[in-house]
C-alpha cells in the first residue's frame, strides 16, 4: 500500500505536519510519499491519501480547495483523510471572528472527496 500525504502550507507549520503524518506512517510500515500538494499530478498510484491544508481567515488555501475539487471523483474512490492547521488565536480571537473556521468550509471539502454534493 502507498500512501499519499500531501499539503499546501504558506509559512511552513502544515507541511511539518505532513511530515510528521508521513513519518509516523512509515514507521508503522505502510510506504508512504510526502508531497508538496501544488507538485501532485496523478493519483492513480496510491492507494490511500492524507490531504492538508493551512489556514487563512478560516479558508483552506486556494490549491488545496481546488486540487481537491479537480480530483474529487478519484478521492472519493480509495481512502481519504483531510487535515487543517493555523492559528486559534489572533486579533480578533477566533471566537469573535465570524469566517474563522467555519465548519461549513471543512464540510463541503469532506462531501467533495466523498463524491456527494457539497452541503
Amino acid at each position: 500500500m502507498t500512501v499519499l500525504v500531501a499539503a499546501v502550507s504558506r509559512h511552513g507549520a502544515t507541511a511539518e505536519i505532513a511530515e510528521r503524518i508521513g513519518a509516523d506512517l512509515t514507521g508503522q510500515g505502510i510506504d508512504v510519499e510526502v508531497r508538496e500538494l501544488e507538485e501532485v499530478g496523478e493519483l492513480g498510484r496510491y492507494e490511500a491519501y492524507v490531504l492538508g491544508s493551512g489556514l487563512y481567515l478560516g479558508n483552506w488555501l486556494k490549491p488545496a480547495r481546488r486540487f481537491i475539487e479537480a480530483h474529487a471523483a478519484e478521492l472519493a474512490q480509495r481512502p481519504t483523510w483531510l487535515f487543517a492547521s493555523g492559528s486559534i488565536v489572533g486579533d480578533p480571537p477566533i471566537d469573535v471572528h465570524p469566517p474563522a473556521g467555519r465548519p461549513a468550509v471543512v464540510e463541503k471539502l469532506t462531501a467533495v472527496a466523498q463524491g456527494r454534493p457539497a452541503p
